[in-house]
């Protein structure tokens, strides 16, 4: 439902954010961390990483948005449109 994009430092990332009702085969972890579902109520009260809040009020949205997030020393800058 949306587009995030992060920087910090030199580095931008882009991630692609989609809704779906369906899913198939097996939940894949990686360096960064275990992968698992959770629901919406256990999310909720997750300490959560800076910018989640924009995904979680993206993936919410019944209209596409985008969130540019610039991570500065003097901490997080996030516009979404």
């Amino acid at each position: 439902m949306g587009i995030y994009h992060w920087i910090s430092g030199d580095v931008r990332n882009v991630g692609f954010l989609y809704r779906t009702d369906e899913f198939e085969g097996k939940l894949i972890s990686s360096d960064e961390g275990r992968v698992y579902w959770i629901s919406e109520k256990d999310y909720l009260k997750k300490s959560l990483a800076p910018g989640m809040q924009q995904v979680w009020q993206i993936m919410h949205s019944d209209v596409p948005m985008e969130c540019l997030q610039t991570i500065t020393e003097e901490g997080i800058i996030a516009k979404i449109q």
